[in-house]
């Protein structure tokens, strides 16, 4: 019976040494899983501690940049829309197009720069709810309208090159300003639900101010990159199409050379040729932001994927600011009523010094120069009159 006792005894005392040894075991392996974890987190908040003065500086200069775009922005595309209501031959279906697109362009120079610049060089205004939602809403308006306007015209050019006899009565100009009308109305509504309650910002007490935290998850992905993506395929698959069939027709107009269908065809296409080049330049300026948008949800470092995002946001604004430069390039109806706005609207309100001498009496000046402005704005109604339409005349395409 001792023997017995003894032996229960020793083998409870064993099992007791395995638990001990296990529970060691574990615990030890759960500090090392603990110190690797405060490690890494240690390393990730030391990295981001390092972009932190990093971001703080390229914010003011992200800041001075959008102010220096705003007059390009606003003056560029304010031409354009002027150039549309001043000039009727400018007026044509493809054009009331280009005047959306400049109109995006413009809100976005009027209203989104001028709200980044603030952003970046006043940091404390990203505790004011609803202007960091309005920030995001606007720069969503212009984005996404940009690019349905783009859209919408490579489909113009599909039906203009693709079915020219048809092209009248499908694309009327009644017809292009309801389509205008609808691409507002929808990008409105999209562009203000943030606005509207369908945000994350008081989930943060007002600390984050930033694209990819305040708006939701599906919406956000779903206004920039996804966006970007299916109105890229769909350019893409239009103007593939337009090129074949451009070059299968070139192949025949050797033989039905100088009739009015072929230079109505050969007009079409450079029109296409042009908006193809402002797609481009379009995609290459915007690609870099959707491209920063997954980074979000990958394991980087804070300031630095701020850092990022806010160098590929600043790109893609920035492309409003050539649009105007490219039309006037591509475009030589455009180039010319630049000209004629700026050469005869613009430039004759500039007063011009006067170099008279000073023997008269001022009685006598003040007689001169009011007989002077008088002839002047002859002068100027009179060249209106005859020069305005003669440069479309002879520079149209």
């Amino acid at each position: 019976m001792e023997r017995q006792e003894e032996n229960s005894h020793a083998q409870t005392f064993g099992e007791t040494d395995i638990n001990i040894t296990i529970s060691n075991h574990f615990f030890t392996t759960n500090m090392t899983d603990i110190s690797t974890s405060k490690s890494f987190v240690d390393n990730t908040t030391s990295l981001d501690d390092d972009y932190e003065d990093l971001n703080k500086k390229l914010d003011m200069i992200f800041g001075v940049i959008s102010l220096v775009i705003t007059p390009l922005v606003i003056g560029g595309n304010a031409l354009v829309i002027i150039s549309l209501f001043k000039f009727r031959r400018l007026r044509t279906t493809t054009n009331m197009f280009i005047g959306s697109l400049a109109l995006s362009d413009f809100l976005l120079g009027l209203l989104t720069l001028p709200m980044y610049a603030l952003f970046y060089l006043y940091p404390v205004m990203n505790k004011w709810k609803y202007l960091c939602l309005f920030k995001y809403s606007s720069v969503i308006l212009s984005m996404s309208s940009s690019l349905i306007n783009l859209v919408v015209i490579a489909v113009d050019r599909y039906i203009a090159i693709l079915h020219p006899l048809k092209y009248q009565i499908l694309m009327t100009k009644k017809r292009a300003k309801k389509i205008i009308i609808c691409v507002w109305i929808y990008h409105g509504i999209i562009g203000s639900l943030p606005s509207f309650g369908w945000n994350n910002y008081d989930k943060y007490n007002g600390t984050v101010c930033d694209f990819f935290v305040v708006l939701p998850q599906a919406y956000s992905l779903f206004t920039a990159p996804t966006t970007i993506l299916v109105g890229l395929l769909i350019s893409l698959y239009l103007y593939c199409h337009i090129y074949k069939v451009a070059r299968e027709h070139n192949k025949k107009m050797v033989e039905r050379k100088g009739t009015q269908l072929n230079r109505q065809f050969s007009k079409d296409t450079k029109s296409a040729k042009a908006m193809v080049i402002i797609l481009f330049f379009f995609f290459i300026f915007w690609v870099p932001f959707m491209l920063a948008g997954p980074l979000k949800y990958v394991k980087i470092a804070k300031n630095l994927f701020n850092i990022i995002k806010n160098f590929a946001l600043s790109l893609a604004m920035s492309n409003s600011a050539i649009n105007p430069f490219m039309y006037c390039w591509l475009r030589k109806d455009f180039k010319c009523a630049f000209q004629d706005l700026i050469k005869n609207y613009i430039c004759s309100k500039i007063p011009k010094p006067d170099w008279s001498s000073s023997s008269n009496s001022s009685e006598d000046e003040g007689r001169r120069t009011e007989q002077n402005v008088h002839v002047s704005s002859i002068d100027l109604k009179i060249q209106q009159n005859n020069t305005v339409d003669s440069c479309f005349t002879v520079n149209e395409d």
